[in-house]
């Protein structure tokens, strides 16, 4: 069925799921959910594998049943790969561990082990809209500043589940256990699933004989006749296709096995054929086409072999980047916390380890120490230094402040056209002082010709920023 939401569980927290399941259904969300949604006929891996590829966001119901389950952590690994949202509903207090751990780590969480429990049903309803609405394009990006540290938003408290249709039962304070099956039914129902996922007749007669009524049962010799037809069905083709191929064989003459072999084109059938015929013209040209089709094979297999080779040293490459990348992410918010006390000595040492690694942000900071002098003696032509390798990696507070030394003069030749070439990088990134500084620089004719339209054009980009500078340029004009 078309469907929404993939809910991922343990069986042994069904009660959970199905509250789940009944407030997002209600709501108009359509989850599928095994094995409620796998028809008798279905293979179950194949029917998980479609449903995961047909959903829009995963819901998984997290907890140490779910963390120590093979089938879950093989449903949240295959939802990674295919690129889909995860959203962990968390009904106990615990973290992930082993393989959850590096699945989940980035993920936000919605927990759901505080009372009153019905209290995270809606919001679990909100954030699955949510991210189906982000998938729609409904997103807004706010623009970062300088320096500024992105920080990582904290878990949020509020998770979601409880089923209103269930609130008679959390009312009377059973909480999600409450909801909970008795444990005679959920040992039927985990040795169930178990036994649907092992997909072997001797496990479903196993099972129809420790549960022989029920509808688990009847759904479990359903798939059990299902599977026992056919192996029925494949003996039965495999006899038959046995008679014809002896029944051809006994007509074939040489001529038709070597025909038949240089269509199939495979070293093995060739390598048969020279076996039953050991000797002859026809032999020879066979032994021929097996040596050649056996070269191919080897040069496609030390291509494969290079091309893994490539990859391997790209990932390794990747993951150095990475390494590197967060290093000088941690040193440059060390420096940050090391400016913000004043600790300029210490801020510089911290910016330029990270600059060292290539951190824009950092060689920008590094800059201003050197422009203001604070933690080393003033030097100009250091800050231009530091300033021009963060514009160099597009950092629009760099190339602002290179523009605005070659703008002022400080630490180089004065060069307007320089200036000018340099705010309209970061101008064109949306840095409102560089757009205003631009604005200024046509409108004097400095390093441009002079044009109010264009020096216009750009005040008007910085005061719609709320820069003041431009803002006051603007009522100038107007005059």
């Amino acid at each position: 069925m078309a469907h929404d939401v993939f809910l991922s569980y343990s069986s042994q927290d069904k009660f959970a799921a199905d509250a789940a399941c009944a407030v997002l259904e209600r709501n108009g969300i359509r989850v599928w959910m095994a094995p409620r949604d796998i028809l008798p006929s279905d293979e179950w891996a194949e029917a998980i594998i479609n449903a995961i590829n047909s959903a829009r966001v995963m819901v998984l119901v997290f907890s140490g049943n779910s963390n120590d389950s093979k089938q879950v952590r093989s449903e949240v690994e295959r939802a990674i790969n295919k690129g889909l949202p995860i959203i962990p509903f968390r009904i106990e207090d615990i973290q992930p561990r082993g393989s959850m751990e590096l699945f989940l780590g980035a993920a936000h969480w919605l927990d759901a082990f505080s009372k009153p429990e019905e209290q995270h049903l809606d919001r679990l309803t909100e954030v699955v809209r949510r991210v189906i609405g982000a998938q729609n394009g409904e997103i807004d990006e706010t623009p970062r500043r300088q320096r500024q540290v992105e920080p990582v938003p904290p878990r949020p408290k509020a998770a979601l589940l409880a089923a209103s249709a269930l609130a008679a039962a959390l009312a009377l304070g059973g909480g999600w256990y409450a909801l909970a099956p008795k444990p005679v039914v959920d040992a039927q129902q985990a040795e169930f699933d178990a036994a649907m996922q092992t997909g072997t007749i001797p496990a479903l007669e196993a099972f129809v004989a420790k549960y022989p009524s029920g509808s688990l049962a009847n759904a479990a010799k359903t798939a059990r006749d299902r599977l026992a037809q056919q192996a029925a069905d494949a003996r039965d083709k495999a006899e038959a296709k046995r008679k014809a191929d002896e029944a051809q064989s006994a007509a074939q003459t040489q001529q038709g096995d070597f025909d038949a072999v240089m269509q199939t084109g495979t070293v093995a059938a060739l390598e048969a054929f020279v076996a039953k015929y050991p000797t002859g013209p026809l032999t020879n040209t066979a032994k021929r086409e097996r040596d050649r089709l056996k070269a191919i094979a080897a040069a496609s297999a030390e291509e494969e072999r290079r091309k893994a080779a490539e990859t391997q040293r790209a990932k390794q490459e990747t993951e150095r980047a990475a390494l590197v990348k967060r290093e000088a992410e941690e040193a440059r918010k060390k420096g940050d916390a090391a400016y913000d006390a004043k600790d300029y000595a210490g801020a510089m040492s911290w910016y330029r380890k990270a600059a060292d690694q290539g951190d824009a942000n950092a060689q920008n900071n590094v800059g201003d120490l050197y422009f203001y002098g604070r933690g080393v003696a003033q030097d100009y032509a250091q800050a231009m230094f530091w300033y021009r390798k963060a514009a160099d990696q597009g950092y629009t507070w760099g190339q602002f402040n290179v523009g605005w030394l070659c703008d002022s003069g400080k630490g180089v030749t004065q060069d307007y056209a320089q200036a000018a070439s340099w705010y309209r990088k970061a101008a064109d990134q949306g840095n409102a002082k560089s757009q205003n500084n631009l604005g200024d620089l046509y409108y004097y004719g400095r390093g441009v010709a002079r044009d109010y339209a264009q020096a216009k054009f750009w005040y008007r980009k910085a005061a719609d920023q709320g820069n003041a500078d431009a803002k006051a340029a603007l009522e100038r004009l107007s005059k």
